[in-house]
C-alpha cells in the first residue's frame, strides 16, 4: 500500500548476563538492620550485596548450599533491649455502667469500737509516658533476691498483724467498771465526725439519742454514703454500763441520790433519773451485796466451827435516829478472836411495840441465828441494857454463855453523873475527881483476877476513900491503895473534906448497889470498841435523820 515495512529484532539478538530480575532492595535494607542490631553496631551504610546472591546464567553452573548448625556468642546488651523494649504507658478509660437489681447480705457497719480501713486513695491515670518510672528488670534475672524481699515483707505484716491483734485483745478484755471515764464536751465530741473515715470528705454528725450518761451520734457522709451510729459507752446485759456504774458508785460510796444528782445538774452533766438508780439499786445492786455478804458469813460461820471453845461476841445496837422515834434499829455482833462481823439484824419500828424493843429483838433474832447455825456462844459483851440483860440471865445463862459489861458504857455513865453533880451548889469539886474516877475504872478492870467478883467491888470501893485522903484500912481483899507515897506536887490535891457536902454526894453515887453490881459484870478482856468504830462508819453510809427504804438500809 505504499507503506514501508517495519523493522524487528530477532529473538537472542540482544546480548545479557543476568538470567533472573534484581533482587528486592527493602529485604537488603530490613536484613542490613537486623544483622547491625544483633551485633550491636551502627547501621551500615549502602553495601552492595550482589555478589552474595547466587548467579545463574548461560555458561555459569548453578551453585549448590548446604545448611551448617554453629554457636556463637552474639553480645545480647540488656541496656539495649530495656531502652528499645520496654515503655510505661498509662491509660484512661469511660467503663460502660448499667442500673440492675440484686439481693444481698450486706455486712455491719463498724461502730466506733471497731477498728476502720485507711482511705482508699484514687490512683491517678495519664496518657503521657513518666520519664521517671524505674527500667523494667526481668524476675529470672533477681528471682532470688525478689524472693528474699518478699519474704521479709510478709514477716513485717504479720508482725503488724499479730501486734494489732494483741493491743486489741487488750483494750477488749479490760472490764467497764476498770477502764478509765473522763468528762467530754459536746462540742469537743461532734469535731471527730466532721469527716468520714473511709473517704476522709466531710460529713454529717447529730446527737440521735440520749439514755442517761449514754449518747448516740449518727454520722452521715455525703460523699460515699457512709453511716454508722457511734455509742459512747458499751452495754452489760442490754444496760449502758455508764449508767449501771454511776449508781454502783453511789450505793457504795454512800452517797446520797439527792445530792448528786443536784451537783450533776448544776454542772450540766447528763444523768438519769432518780426512778432509773432506785431500779438499779433494786434489781442489780442491793441482791449483789446480800450475796456477798451471805458469802463472806457462811465463810466465817465455817472457820469458827473449827476454833477450839465457843464464840466470843460483842453487841451492840445503834438506831437510825437519836430518841425514841427511830424507825430502824439494827443489832450488830462481832466475834472479837477473828474481829469479824457476825451478824446484823436490822429490826423495823413496826415489828416491836416501840423503837425501844427493837435492840431486844435484834438479840432474840441473833440467838436464833447462832442456835441455827450450831454455834455455841461462850462469852457476850453488850451495854447495860436492862432487857438484854434480863433475857440473857433467863435464857443464855442456863446454856453457859457468860455475860459481861462494856467498861466504856460505865464509865460514860459515870462521867456523866459527876458532871451533872458538878453542877450542884457547893459541889464544884467533884468534877476535879471525874478523870481520876474514870481511870480508875479502868486500871481495876485490868488489874484485878478474872472471874474474881468481889475483888472487883473492893477495889472499885477503894476510891471511896482515897478522895478524902485516906489510902490504908479499906477492905480485907484489898486493904490499901497501889499507887505508893505520894509527892508534893499530888499531895496539894484538892482532897475532899470527910462529911462534906461533896463528899457525901459524891461517894453515895460511886458506891450505888446499882453500880457495885454493874462494876462486878465488867469485861475483863473484850470490849466494844470495834463496834463503836464499826457504827462510826455507819453514819458515812446511812446517817442519821434519812429515811431509806429497809432493803436500802440494809445494804447500807
Amino acid at each position: 500500500m505504499g507503506l514501508k515495512k517495519q523493522n524487528h529484532l530477532l529473538p537472542g539478538a540482544v546480548p545479557t548476563i543476568h538470567s533472573q530480575p534484581e533482587a528486592n532492595s527493602s529485604l537488603l535494607k530490613d536484613y542490613e538492620e537486623a544483622s547491625c542490631l544483633a551485633v550491636g553496631s551502627e547501621p551500615i551504610g549502602d553495601l552492595d550485596l550482589s555478589d552474595l546472591m547466587p548467579e545463574t546464567g548461560p555458561g555459569n553452573e548453578e551453585r549448590k548450599f548446604n545448611n551448617v548448625g554453629i554457636q556463637c556468642d552474639i553480645g545480647f546488651v540488656w541496656s539495649e533491649l530495656r531502652r528499645k523494649c520496654v515503655t510505661s504507658v498509662g491509660t484512661q478509660v469511660e467503663p460502660v455502667i448499667t442500673d440492675s437489681e440484686v439481693q444481698c447480705e450486706i455486712t455491719l457497719i463498724p461502730t466506733c469500737s471497731t477498728p476502720l480501713c485507711s482511705p482508699v486513695k484514687s490512683v491517678g491515670c495519664h496518657s503521657d509516658d513518666d520519664n521517671k518510672d524505674q527500667d523494667y528488670i526481668p524476675s529470672n534475672l533477681f528471682s532470688a533476691e525478689v524472693m528474699e524481699e518478699e519474704e521479709e515483707e510478709e514477716k513485717k505484716s504479720q508482725k503488724t498483724e499479730e501486734n494489732e491483734r494483741i493491743i486489741y485483745s487488750k483494750k477488749g478484755s479490760v472490764p467497764p467498771q476498770s477502764e478509765s471515764k473522763f468528762i467530754v464536751f459536746l462540742s469537743c465530741l461532734l469535731q471527730l465526725f466532721e469527716f468520714c473515715p473511709l473517704c476522709t470528705e466531710p460529713a454529717t454528725a447529730e446527737v440521735s439519742s440520749v439514755c442517761g450518761t449514754l449518747i448516740h451520734v449518727t454520722q452521715k457522709c455525703l460523699t460515699c454514703s457512709y453511716a454508722r451510729v457511734w455509742r459512747s459507752q458499751p452495754y452489760i446485759k442490754k444496760i449502758p454500763a455508764g449508767n449501771l456504774l454511776l449508781s454502783a458508785a453511789i450505793l457504795y460510796s454512800g452517797s446520797m441520790i439527792s445530792q448528786t444528782l443536784r451537783m450533776l445538774k448544776i454542772m450540766k452533766i447528763q444523768c438519769f433519773s432518780r426512778q432509773i438508780y432506785h431500779k438499779h439499786q433494786r434489781n442489780y445492786l442491793i441482791p449483789i451485796i446480800v450475796q456477798m455478804w451471805k458469802e463472806e458469813q457462811e465463810k466465817l460461820v465455817e472457820r469458827l466451827s473449827n476454833l477450839e471453845g465457843g464464840i466470843v461476841l460483842s453487841g451492840d445496837g445503834r438506831s437510825d435516829s437519836p430518841g425514841h422515834s427511830a424507825k430502824y434499829g439494827a443489832f450488830t455482833v462481832i466475834e472479837q478472836r477473828t474481829n469479824k462481823v457476825l451478824d446484823v439484824q436490822l429490826v423495823q419500828s413496826n415489828e416491836v411495840p416501840n423503837s425501844y424493843w427493837c435492840e431486844h429483838e435484834g438479840l432474840i433474832r441473833m440467838e436464833a441465828f447462832l442456835a441455827n447455825k450450831n454455834l455455841d456462844l461462850d462469852v457476850i459483851i453488850t451495854d447495860r441494857n436492862r432487857q438484854n440483860a434480863a433475857h440473857i440471865r433467863r435464857n443464855m445463862a442456863p446454856k453457859g454463855t457468860k455475860h459481861y459489861y462494856d467498861i466504856w458504857h460505865i464509865a460514860k455513865g459515870i462521867g456523866k453523873k459527876i458532871d451533872a453533880l458538878a453542877k450542884q451548889k457547893d459541889c464544884e469539886n467533884a468534877g476535879l475527881w471525874r478523870r481520876s474516877i474514870v481511870n480508875h475504872l479502868y486500871w481495876i478492870a485490868a488489874t484485878a483476877p478474872e472471874g474474881d467478883e468481889d475483888m472487883l467491888e473492893a477495889m472499885w470501893k477503894s476510891v471511896s476513900n482515897h478522895i478524902q485522903d485516906v489510902h490504908d484500912g479499906h477492905s480485907e481483899l484489898y486493904p490499901e491503895c497501889a499507887h505508893g507515897p505520894l509527892d508534893e506536887d499530888e499531895q496539894d490535891k484538892e482532897w475532899l473534906q470527910p462529911s462534906s457536902k461533896v463528899c457525901e454526894k459524891l461517894t453515895d453515887l460511886l458506891l450505888n448497889k446499882s453500880l457495885l453490881k454493874d462494876i462486878k459484870m465488867i469485861s475483863p478482856q473484850y470490849q466494844t470498841s470495834s463496834l463503836k468504830a464499826l457504827h462510826s462508819l455507819d453514819i458515812i453510809f446511812a446517817p442519821k435523820h434519812t429515811a431509806f427504804a429497809f432493803l436500802a438500809m440494809y445494804a447500807r
